[in-house]
């Protein structure tokens, strides 16, 4: 650990991660449907497994790490990020924080709202896993593929391309480092603008040129996490009508290229006869009433379902 940096350090978490590739992990088996119905049922359930099949793997690359690199590795729940390297006496933190995705739900709906000033100093890797049962929807959990990236390229991207005053904006979690660790506050809050609700003869792009002129903000359109940017949208937060942005971190809607480019290149994956969108529009149409389709059938067929 002594020489440990934060470039090599993804090298080993990826090849541990790698390793599980192609491999159903021996944990639990979910049993063949015995008909038409019950895959279907199943296939509208699985993605809730996905916590589960996360769990597994973080207590397993814990293990996996402090073997590999030795020191004081902790898995930690329900804290971020879900792997942590424990020595204090560090420069910076490294740590590990996992997500898994099942590709035959409707989107990688896992979301990652970490504030970028608790990751800027640090190396905490984001590590998004694919999975599926081996027989598709039934059998071992099997990983299809993963993708690693430091997380805070991850979350600059995310608030970089949300952010856009007066209509989407940002607030950074204020200091809460006195406060006992379950009241600290980690993630950043997206707010949508209530246009419906503006005050009558209020114009919100003149507020942002009034506010940004006052706190001395001489881009205020550019994402910051500096203390005088984070006033002036706080301020403006205040004058304007907002409202939470429920959708904000939602892995699927990042547009940091590598995370979309494996999300896409996951979907054309072949398993089993057929890729991922195939499978998934097979499973969809399989739920449908009334005459199974010919993409369903070959599903069926495929999975040796009667």
């Amino acid at each position: 650990m002594s020489r440990l940096s934060c470039s090599s350090f993804s090298k080993q978490v990826h090849n541990a991660l790698e390793k599980t590739v192609d491999r159903p992990l021996p944990h639990f088996t979910i049993h063949q449907p015995a008909d038409f119905e019950e895959a279907a049922f199943y296939s509208k359930i699985l993605s809730k497994l996905s916590p589960t099949v996360g769990n597994i793997l973080e207590y397993s690359l814990t293990k996996t790490l402090a073997s590999a690199l030795g020191g004081d590795w902790e898995r930690q729940d329900p804290d971020f990020p879900d792997i942590i390297y424990k020595t204090s006496d560090r420069a910076i933190r490294f740590g590990v924080e996992i997500k898994t995705w099942y590709p035959l739900a409707t989107e990688a709906t896992a979301r990652f709202k970490e504030s970028q000033s608790h990751l800027k100093n640090d190396c905490i890797l984001l590590a998004l896993i694919a999975w599926v049962p081996s027989h598709i929807i039934f059998g071992s959990p099997t990983i299809v593929d993963i993708f690693i990236d430091n997380s805070y390229n991850i979350a600059k991207s995310r608030d970089e391309n949300y952010h856009n005053p007066p209509y989407n904006i940002l607030l950074e979690p204020i200091d809460t480092s006195n406060r006992t660790r379950n009241l600290q506050q980690r993630v950043v809050t997206a707010n949508r603008l209530q246009s419906e609700h503006l005050p009558e003869g209020v114009d919100p792009l003149k507020e942002v040129k009034s506010l940004a002129e006052k706190y001395g903000i001489e881009n205020p359109y550019q994402y910051s996490i500096d203390s005088a940017y984070q006033e002036f949208i706080r301020r403006l937060a205040s004058r304007l009508p907002y409202r939470s942005e429920t959708n904000f971190g939602k892995l699927d809607r990042i547009p940091y290229g590598p995370l979309s480019s494996f999300i896409e290149s996951t979907a054309s994956a072949t398993i089993r006869g057929m890729t991922i969108s195939e499978w998934k529009l097979a499973l969809r149409e399989l739920t449908r009433k009334g005459e199974v389709s010919p993409l369903a059938a070959q599903a069926v067929a495929l999975l040796g379902i009667s």
